[in-house]
């Protein structure tokens, strides 16, 4: 859920408010439904939006919008939330300033049990909220980067998308996680990582979706201009099929961090390590030997 709040400090002001909501990157307009009391709703592939006002929000063709006035003292509430396959149920509006007091509270208390107390803690604490930030918490996998198609250099077509977790920043990842106190994020993240590369063995890919997802086919998105027209947009990333050897030590140097300081494993994630010790020199079940061979 996404809130907004305006108050109005002093005198009084007239703004405009705009929800132009997009569906498929950009590609389809939503179906809007105006619900009892003035909120509307439009579907997504993987739910239902719900977006509500305190002012009356109108329709324009794909987007909502109003013009309002505030004068000292007064407020205005806009809310953007999601729900999944649940049902829907939303607070009302007149209970979100008690949201963000308890959304306040969580993280700073969540900054607070950062370990880590040397020089420059700040700074600290803000990669701690970076690292936390970028984890998906349904399965603890951590992603490179929240966006796609950011350009490498204006106008290029360096445009990747990032929203995928590389093995290669595993074990590097799990150890600063450690570092700071935030064992139970270590921790979930550890298991995606050992539940994703499970699922393709004897290959592990380079990188893999939130999910553990394998097939990450790269498209570009021919409806969008990019930032500051630096085109193509791509959604999904075709490097997930590069040939890069040191993934398997990666997984296995993050598994024994976290095993070095105090992490437990079970008898099947200590077998799946070996065999991931092992693989290599099996030439049977090793799929890249012949590609290896073809590149002598």
């Amino acid at each position: 859920m996404v809130i907004r709040r305006l108050e109005c400090l002093d005198g009084s002001v007239e703004f405009d408010v705009e929800v132009d909501p997009r569906i498929d990157f950009g590609r389809q307009l939503p179906r809007l439904k105006l619900r009892s009391g003035g909120s509307w709703t439009f579907p997504i592939e993987d739910g239902l939006v719900h977006v509500a006002c305190d002012a009356p929000l109108v329709r324009e063709d794909g987007s909502l919008r109003t013009r309002a006035a505030m004068s000292e003292g007064q407020t205005l509430t806009l809310v953007l939330a999601l729900n999944g396959n649940e049902p829907a149920v939303f607070p009302p509006l007149g209970e979100t300033a008690g949201l963000i007091d308890e959304t306040n509270a969580y993280w700073k208390e969540w900054s607070r049990c950062v370990a880590y107390q040397g020089p420059h803690r700040d700074d600290v604490v803000r990669g701690a909220l970076v690292l936390k930030l970028l984890t998906y918490a349904p399965s603890g996998a951590v992603i490179a980067a929240p966006t796609t198609s950011l350009p490498e250099r204006i106008g290029a077509s360096y445009n990747w998308d990032y929203r995928f977790c590389w093995l290669r920043d595993a074990s590097d990842t799990v150890d600063a996680l450690l570092g700071l106190g935030m064992e139970a994020e270590a921790g979930a993240f550890l298991q995606w990582l050992l539940h994703a590369t499970h699922l393709t063995l004897p290959k592990l890919q380079i990188m893999y979706g939130v999910l553990g997802k394998p097939g990450l086919r790269e498209k570009e998105l021919s409806n969008l201009s990019g930032y500051e027209n630096s085109r193509p947009v791509r959604i999904g990333n075709a490097a997930h099929t590069q040939l890069q050897l040191d993934v398997y030590g990666e997984v296995i140097r993050a598994a024994a961090i976290a095993y070095g300081k105090g992490a437990s494993l079970s008898g099947d994630e200590k077998s799946f390590l070996r065999g991931l010790a092992r693989v290599w020199s099996n030439s049977r079940v090793n799929p890249w030997t012949a590609a290896l061979g073809a590149t002598r």
